[in-house]
């Protein structure tokens, strides 16, 4: 089963708040299961349940209607300590989709008994439902499976991807940021890859969108904060230089979430890395619908001390110019369109040259 409307949660209240409905959905799942009965998360908000007893399809809908009626039951989410503001309760309904898939044991094949099958089916149902209007249940059914072999991928790069965040299994790629015209590193851009054992590679240009359907990119995006700022904190500057600075791109979802500010500061706080060497790479293109709330939240990155960037600029298509003063005061302003910089009130050609 699969909660629906989640990513809202995250992106409105943070990883706090999702981890206070998380916890709240386990403890209905637990009271509603049986007496031997395992339930688990599988990861995100996803979450399963397995039998001790074999159920017919019959009682197994009846359990997992009860389950939907669980989960479209408000959450309380305390925001105390969250957003700054005074102590508060909100009520949020979302609900879930739950898919259902049973051993057969009858079948003159081999039986279908193997739990990584069964969980495979499960979801095959359960994206049935989610097609069908969500806070529904579906039963596995081989006979309409009309997935294509990209909708197959992408549910298992979604799998693998929440179990390789788990494992903090990503790797961080450095692309140098050169200053012209003295040839001198400034500084590097943190790059994720992943490499994944059943998958193989996957580029950026796949799992970054999939993470930002999934919600799986607030997760994301704090691995690779903690992670280069730790890395960074290591490095030493060339010879008449201070050491380089560090870049990491902000997706437009994470820039809306207002617990990014206390992300950074925590990433900071446990790497000891100087405010002034870490750079919050913003993608002008990006889609902010709230430019007042936007622009204060960059009031707030500057004021830890951070450099700020502008990516893709110049090309004409940001929605962030109400913002843009906040991002060119006292910070840094780039963009590799033009890479013009701008730092200390000069203006300066970078380059961003690629390592292969």
């Amino acid at each position: 089963m699969d909660l629906d409307h989640f990513k809202d949660v995250n992106d409105r209240y943070g990883h706090a708040g999702g981890d206070q409905v998380l916890v709240a959905f386990a403890g209905r799942l637990r009271a509603v299961a049986r007496a031997g009965d395992l339930v688990v998360r599988l990861g995100g908000d996803e979450f399963a349940v397995r039998a001790e007893h074999d159920l017919s399809p019959e009682d197994a809908a009846v359990m997992a209607r009860r389950l939907v009626l669980e989960a479209a039951a408000p959450f309380v989410v305390d925001t105390r300590g969250y957003d700054g503001r005074a102590p508060h309760r909100v009520l949020l309904s979302i609900g879930a989709s739950v898919g259902i898939a049973r051993a057969d044991h009858s079948a003159k094949s081999l039986p279908v008994t193997a739990l990584d099958v069964l969980l495979g089916q499960a979801d095959h149902a359960m994206y049935r439902a989610k097609a069908h209007g969500r806070g529904r249940v579906a039963h596995f059914d081989p006979r309409q499976r009309p997935d294509t072999a990209a909708t197959e991928r992408e549910r298992a790069m979604e799998r693998r991807l929440r179990a390789t965040l788990s494992e903090a299994a990503l790797t961080l790629h450095y692309q140098p940021q050169v200053e012209l015209p003295s040839g001198r590193v400034i500084g590097f851009e943190a790059l994720a890859r992943w490499d994944d054992p059943e998958l193989g590679r996957v580029g950026p240009d796949e799992f970054v969108p999939l993470a930002e359907r999934t919600g799986l990119i607030f997760d994301l995006g704090r691995w690779v904060l903690d992670t280069a700022c730790a890395e960074a904190a290591r490095w030493q500057g060339e010879a008449g230089g201070g050491a380089p600075t560090v870049s990491v791109n902000v997706s437009p979802l994470q820039l809306a979430q207002r617990g990014l500010v206390a992300d950074v500061a925590k990433a900071l706080t446990r790497s000891g890395l100087s405010a002034a060497r870490l750079c919050i790479e913003i993608t002008e293109t990006a889609a902010i619908t709230d430019l007042e709330e936007t622009a204060g939240r960059l009031d707030e990155l500057r004021s830890l001390g951070v450099r700020l960037a502008l990516d893709d600029f110049g090309t004409g298509r940001s929605p962030t110019r109400g913002a843009g003063g906040r991002i060119g005061r006292g910070g840094v302003a780039c963009g590799r369109a033009r890479h013009r910089c701008r730092s200390g009130g000069r203006d300066h050609l970078a380059l961003s040259v690629c390592r292969r």
